[in-house]
């Protein structure tokens, strides 16, 4: 999941919220079909009503295009804000409650889980921020509950396989308790002994997931399909006056 334009940045000046989204229909025009040869499955969330007629229209062609695909899932966030998603989910939960389909008490983690955004998609195993900020900017608040946040100076245009690599080997490091101590995570693993194979060995309980989700969060927006990191999604600027040089420099050569 990569942030590409947050709620907050509509307070950004006309011109450049302007020149980025044409900035985004462009890129989809130009990367959907690549995507889509790639086995990607390509997913928007957000308050895409803020979002022109146009750009709506590009995106539910590219999500149609891709809706079968069963490789990465790659979802784009625009218009979206953390706070933005649980106060909607809550809306959701509320106008049920007036309708008297379900009752206060009825109001869960799991029920409020069920309205968010990413409700299809599991909770991110690991948040990456670049361009040495260490904060996440309104980014899947509920999400990222139980996500390692792990940061680097780098910035995103510069974020190669290599960085990846070493925040993946960050990762491993990592012990991931759920609110457990790190006894009971060991123990919940059996310790391979030297006449079994790892095919005899009972699995653990409870199973590592298959994948990991990755989320990278940034202040910026979609800067090109092309420059991405091989097989996965789009670049985002990370940095917001890097971001701001880029889109004067694009709304230029636009002019």
């Amino acid at each position: 999941t990569l942030f590409a334009f947050s709620s907050e940045n509509w307070s950004r000046p006309e011109e450049e919220v302007s020149s980025l989204m044409s900035l985004f229909i462009e890129a989809l025009r130009r990367e959907v079909g690549e995507l889509h040869r790639n086995n990607v499955k390509l997913q928007f969330v957000g308050a895409r009503e803020q979002l022109s007629q146009r750009l709506n229209k590009s995106i539910a062609e590219a999500e149609q295009t891709t809706a079968k695909n069963t490789g990465l899932i790659l979802n784009i966030a625009v218009a979206y804000g953390g706070r933005w998603d649980i106060a909607n989910a809550a809306q959701v939960l509320a106008r049920r409650v007036e309708a008297g389909e379900i009752g206060a008490a009825d109001i869960s983690e799991e029920a409020l889980a069920g309205e968010m955004q990413l409700r299809d998609i599991p909770d991110p195993d690991l948040l990456i921020r670049t361009g040495g900020e260490q904060r996440i900017s309104n980014f899947l608040l509920w999400n990222l509950a139980y996500a390692e946040l792990w940061f680097t100076d780098v910035l995103w245009p510069e974020f190669d396989k290599a960085e990846f690599d070493r925040a993946l080997v960050w990762f491993e490091g990592k012990q991931r308790r759920f609110g457990h101590t790190g006894e009971q995570v060991e123990e919940a693993v059996p310790e391979q002994t030297a006449e079994e194979t790892p095919a005899e060995r009972p699995p653990a309980e409870p199973p590592a997931p298959a994948k990991s989700r990755v989320s990278c969060v940034s202040c910026g927006a979609v800067r090109s399909l092309r420059q991405r990191l091989p097989g996965s999604g789009p670049r985002v600027w990370p940095d917001r006056d890097q971001h701001q040089q880029h889109r004067r420099q694009q709304v230029g050569q636009a002019r």
